[in-house]
């Protein structure tokens, strides 16, 4: 029978590739797809010269050798090796399992099922595509959540500030933990594009500048990002503010605003950012 390398290693590729992922997966681990890529390629490698080895005996050898290998590349120092060689081989043999399966349906007898293809298009391809459109599939589903508790916790908001009412949506940041050392207020972000409305070309460019403390009633804080780097924030005083869930109407007193030199593109589509302290 003739069987063409790409073949072989279209096959060995997106199986090996397919084991592992799924063995990450029985393990409850986060996939490593570094590890995945090489292990596929490596076991990929090695089978390819499984025709030009001589004699069963050696062959199976190198087959068990390449198994251990291939664990080891996978779970070494993420999990128990010995329960991921086990993983991975029985996730292995059922999928060796179920194409023989499917090749005796096919086929109808032991001997092609083991030597013949069940389908002229390569079980890699097959696999590939199902991968792709898994990812695919996930990334949708994954979006469509995240805009729903998105859609979920945004608060419409009026401001009134410098003789201005500005109207946007505010998004509930249960992480803007930052209050005005001042006043001991929690901050209300402005976004850009709310701060470009709130302010006139004079108190743009002083902001602008970074000399908004000669803004009337401003004031500098400083604060630390994630990273630990520090950054400042200028701190207002709004004149009035509302927030409204459905028809109701909520006034906001006690709160500062806060007007950031650079705020994360997560936040750029909000008008605000507001803190979890409004609820109470």
């Amino acid at each position: 029978m003739e069987v063409f390398v790409e073949v072989v290693i279209i096959d060995n590729l997106f199986l090996t590739f397919l084991c592992g992922l799924l063995s990450y997966r029985f393990l409850s681990l986060k996939p490593n797809y570094k590890r995945l890529i090489f292990a596929s390629v490596f076991g990929t490698v090695v089978a390819v010269f499984y025709p030009f080895m001589g004699g069963i005996l050696l062959t199976n050898l190198v087959r068990v050798a390449l198994a251990l290998t291939l664990s080891f590349i996978l779970f070494y120092k993420k999990c128990n090796y010995f329960k991921g060689i086990a993983t991975f081989l029985i996730v292995t043999f059922f999928f060796g399992g179920v194409l023989f399966f499917i090749s005796m349906i096919v086929h109808g007898d032991v001997v092609s099922a083991l030597t013949i293809t069940p389908t002229n298009v390569p079980i890699g391809l097959i696999i590939a595509g199902g991968l792709i459109a898994y990812y695919l599939l996930k990334r949708l589903i994954t979006n469509r959540k995240r805009l729903q508790v998105i859609e979920s916790q945004l608060i419409k908001i009026e401001l009134e500030i410098f003789g201005k009412v500005i109207e946007g949506e505010g998004f509930l940041d249960t992480g803007n933990t930052l209050h005005d050392s001042v006043s001991s207020l929690p901050v209300v972000i402005l976004t850009s594009k709310t701060i470009t409305k709130a302010l006139d070309d004079e108190k743009l460019m002083l902001f602008t500048l970074g000399k908004g403390e000669k803004i009337d009633g401003a004031h500098y804080e400083e604060y630390s990002t994630l990273g630990n780097k520090k950054n400042k924030i200028l701190i207002l005083k709004p004149q009035k503010m509302k927030f409204f869930f459905g028809q109701t109407e909520h006034k906001i007193v006690d709160v500062a605003l806060g007007l950031p030199q650079k705020i994360s593109s997560n936040f750029t589509k909000f008008d605000f950012i507001l803190p979890p302290q409004i609820l109470q």
